[in-house]
């Protein structure tokens, strides 16, 4: 896959409250552009884990310490005694097969009062669902039909996951950036249709 995809701004997790000075596992860090991106802005101190090693390569000169591997492998004894403030999937999870005990795993790996933060492609969303409507689903190299995706969620679907899995306490939210055109229209619709508009599901589960 293109590096562009792996280079892409990572800036979303601005939407939640980041601890200043925080410890952070960035799962599916890729080229390390959210590790940088936290470290700069956050004094975050990072580590990562990828499958892929040229990108754990790359990445490795902005993480404390790094994991090779499938995140839904390890267990907890791999991180050894580290445990940290935010957990965050940026736009991970959906390559993973057992979301359920990848959710399980970074949640063992908080401190108390801790976080996992994800980013989500929406399934629901309008770019999705018209070819579906018309018969076509046709994958992409990148995107919310990437090929590489195993898991699809709508914002209604990923809360049921959560609750099928025990979690209670979290929150999920689809906004739309402002002064974009999805954001205008959904304003004239008042908002009625701002889940086929979000190409993003954002959600925050607290320990």
């Amino acid at each position: 896959m293109d590096n562009l995809y792996y280079n892409q701004e990572r800036t979303w997790v601005s939407i939640f409250n980041i601890k200043k000075n925080s410890t952070v596992l960035d799962v599916g860090c890729a080229d390390g552009v959210l590790a940088r991106y936290l470290a700069k802005n956050y004094a975050a101190t990072v580590s990562g884990v990828d499958c892929l090693t040229q990108c754990l390569l790359n990445a490795n000169e902005h993480l404390e310490y790094s994991i090779l591997g499938d995140f839904t492998q390890l267990s907890i004894s791999d991180f050894l005694d580290h445990r940290f403030d935010h957990v965050i999937f940026s736009d991970s999870l959906e390559h993973m097969a057992d979301t359920e005990k990848a959710l399980s795993l970074a949640f063992s790996l908080l401190e108390p009062g801790g976080t996992i933060l994800l980013s989500l492609p929406n399934i629901q969303h309008f770019s999705a669902l018209f070819p579906l409507i018309m018969g076509y689903w046709d994958y992409k190299e990148w995107g919310i039909l990437d090929r590489t995706h195993l898991r699809f969620f709508t914002k209604n679907s990923f809360a049921k996951s959560l609750r099928l899995y025990g979690y209670r306490n979290f929150r999920i939210i689809t906004p739309l950036p402002r002064n974009s055109k999805s954001f205008f229209i959904n304003y004239l619709l008042l908002g009625l249709f701002q889940q086929y508009l979000a190409s993003h599901i954002y959600c925050e589960i607290i320990k």
